[in-house]
Formats: structure tokens, C-alpha cells, sequence
């Protein structure tokens, strides 16, 4: 599905990219808006440089490493995260041109709608199906798979491992995963109409997500030394809601939340890794 939308996308490219004049063209078009041409686009240095960081939140994502770990070897893993790179990056550069120029032909329309306005509107009767069927099935593909993993993480980490997993049946968890991925659905709708842009809600949710979580998974991960699962609580809570509070009151620094998230989370996990059983150990000598 994701394949559809990617080409319809980058098939439409040349021929707005080309009707607009190409880069002189763009800047001319943009007005007032030029700034948008500029690496920041007019934005805070904080915010820049915090939409940098945010750039490796996918090394933060259970999908990511769920879908390149079913590789057959490392080889082929590696081999397809280097392909899936070059596509991400050429994909990237289209579509965020494509919608500087969707800005310039239409400055104030709602930016997700114009930019599924714009290009429908340049596209063949046929490549249109193709694209729609692709935006639905990137869509649900993305919520159903977050949801799963959400589910399982609230019935099978979480819950479960707090009752004593081996105590309760399979059957049992099941059904805890599926009202958590119902109870996860109705708080994902209900924050979301908070929100006047898919934009914002994204960078807000994957803004506490990363700073919950990207310093445990990844130095659980990847990390050597000494681990233990007070490391990977206290980093959770520290990173997590060092954010809460500075997105609650944003009056106490100008630094993007985030950038101060990361660190703490970080501290904390050095400090609680100091604190319990070593997993890490028992790893090794497994």
C-alpha cells in the first residue's frame, strides 16, 4: 500500500516541480513565505535543533527493529536498512518540496488538505485510486501496528509480568492485549481532536515517546555494561516526565522540551543501572 502512495507521489513530482519554474520559480511563488526556503524555515534555533534529534526517533520505533530483525541474516538486514535509507531520504526531499510548493499555491488552506488537493489534482484518473487506496493503507497499516504493539506492551510487559507471567494463560493475555488496543484507540481519538494539525500531534507524540523510551531501547539495545530494569523504569519516568512538566510549563526554559528530556533520561539510566540484578550479566552467561 505504502509502495502505491510512494509512487503516485514521486510520479506527480516532476511535472509540479517543472510547472511551478523549478527552484527560482518556488521562491518567486512563495512571497512573503520565502523563508520556508531557508534550512530552518524561519523556525527557533531550538526548534531546529530539535527537529534534528527528533530525526532519530526511529531507532526508538519496536516496528523498526521488529521488521529488520526478521531478516535472514545480519547481512540482509543491514542490506535492506541501507535500501530503505536511500528511498526514505529521495522520498523525504519530494514530498517536503512538494509541500513548500503546495504553501506557495496555496498559502492559507489547511496544509494537509492542499496537499492532497494538489496532488490528486495532477494525476491520471487511475493513479488516483492508487493513490488513495495507498494514503488508507499507510494509514491503517501504521495505526494497527502501533496499536499491537501498545496492546502487547500494556498486557504482556507490563501487567502480566506484574501478576507473575507464568500464572496466567495465554488466552488471558490475549484478551488483556485486545481491550488495551481499544483502550489505546479511544485515548489516541481523544487526544488528537486537541490538536489543529497532523503536524503538531505527530512531533507531540513521538516527542514523549522518544524521550521515554529512546535511551533505554536503545541502550538496552546496543548499550555494554551493566543493565538493570531499574535503569529502564527510572529513564522512562526522568525522560518522560521532565517532558510533561516543560510542556505543561513552558514559561521555565525556551529550550525545546526534548532536548532536555533526552539528557535526563539518559542520567537517570546511567544511575539506575547502578541499582538491581544485572541482566546484562545473565545475558552472557546464558
Amino acid at each position: 500500500m505504502e509502495g502505491r502512495m510512494i509512487f503516485s507521489v514521486t510520479m506527480v513530482f516532476p511535472g509540479l516541480f517543472g510547472d511551478i519554474g523549478g527552484w527560482a520559480g518556488l521562491r518567486t511563488a512563495l512571497g512573503e513565505n520565502a523563508p520556508l526556503m531557508h534550512p530552518t524555515g524561519g523556525m527557533s534555533f531550538w526548534k531546529a535543533v530539535m527537529l534534528v534529534v527528533f530525526c532519530f526517533s526511529p531507532y526508538a520505533d519496536p516496528t523498526f527493529y521488529q521488521r529488520f530483525s526478521a531478516a535472514h541474516s545480519p547481512k540482509v538486514g543491514r542490506r535492506a536498512l541501507l535500501t530503505c535509507f536511500c528511498i526514505w531520504i529521495a522520498f523525504d526531499i519530494v514530498i517536503c518540496t512538494t509541500g513548500v510548493i503546495v504553501k506557495a499555491l496555496y498559502p492559507d488552506a489547511q496544509p494537509e488538505v492542499a496537499y492532497v488537493r494538489l496532488v490528486l489534482s495532477h494525476m491520471p484518473v487511475g493513479i488516483r485510486g492508487l493513490f488513495i487506496v495507498g494514503l488508507v493503507g499507510a494509514i491503517i497499516s501504521t495505526l494497527d501496528s502501533y496499536y499491537l504493539v501498545g496492546g502487547t506492551t500494556l498486557a504482556n510487559d507490563i501487567y502480566a509480568r506484574a501478576r507473575g507471567i507464568a500464572s496466567l494463560p495465554q488466552k488471558t493475555i490475549v484478551a488483556y492485549t485486545r481491550l488495551a488496543v481499544v483502550l489505546l484507540g479511544i485515548i489516541g481519538l481523544s487526544v488528537a481532536f486537541r490538536f489543529k494539525l497532523a503536524y503538531d500531534a505527530f512531533l507531540f507524540v513521538g516527542s514523549i515517546w522518544m524521550s521515554a523510551a529512546f535511551v533505554p531501547i536503545v541502550g538496552g539495545l546496543v548499550g555494554r555494561g551493566r543493565k538493570t530494569e531499574t535503569g529502564g523504569i527510572l529513564s522512562m519516568v526522568v525522560g518522560g516526565g521532565l517532558f510533561g512538566l516543560l510542556k505543561l510549563f513552558p514559561e521555565i526554559t525556551a529550550v525545546e522540551p526534548l532536548l532536555l528530556a533526552l539528557p535526563a533520561s539518559f542520567l537517570a539510566w546511567l544511575i539506575g543501572n547502578r541499582i538491581g540484578e544485572d541482566r546484562n550479566g545473565e545475558a552472557l552467561k546464558a
